[in-house]
């Protein structure tokens, strides 16, 4: 059975986003000596303050930014929303994005072969190019997106949906 480049396109961008997407998924518990960056909504203002987690107590969450080491504790009652994003380099997913797709491109061209001769026929090589330039991009753009996966615990202002998610929180308390 000889796959077409329609078809080869498929699998990759389906294979492409199931990596991608596994990649995000396993940070979605926090990893030793990897730094988080923590987002709190509040509920009276269309404001949020962004540091690391330095508390938490049944009743609020101390949250410090680092360049300063100024503190801000939140009541429970005046949180919407809690974020937490992983600190990595968006570069990074980038260029594995694309080198995941360069090289499948490539692959996927070089293997479908020559078009028979007609008034839209391509090589191996164009085709690979091709291929790997398109199937580049869409793994760059896939992998800037990934990049920006984040948790969210939604409060709504109510202290039972603090204390439901508190465990968890824990977890990605900065240990001083």
């Amino acid at each position: 059975m000889k796959l077409n480049i329609q078809q080869l396109s498929i699998i990759f961008i389906l294979l492409l986003s199931w990596s991608q997407t596994s990649i995000a998924q396993n940070d979605e518990h926090p990893k030793e000596g990897v730094e988080y960056d923590i987002r709190v909504f509040q509920m009276d203002r269309n404001t949020s303050t962004k540091g690391i987690i330095s508390d938490i107590s049944e009743d609020s969450i101390t949250i410090m930014k680092p360049k300063t080491s100024k503190k801000y504790t939140i009541p429970a009652e005046n949180i919407k929303r809690i974020q937490i994003t992983k600190k990595r380099k968006e570069e990074k997913s980038l260029i594995i994005g694309l080198s995941v797709g360069v090289g499948l491109g490539t692959i996927i061209g070089l293997a479908a072969g020559d078009d028979d001769e007609g008034i839209l026929s391509f090589t191996k090589e164009q085709k690979a190019f091709s291929l790997a330039t398109l199937f580049g991009l869409t793994g760059a753009l896939i992998g800037g997106l990934s990049s920006s996966a984040h948790i969210k615990f939604n409060i709504l202002g109510k202290k039972q949906n603090f204390i439901k998610h508190q465990e968890e929180l824990i977890k990605y308390k900065k240990v001083f």
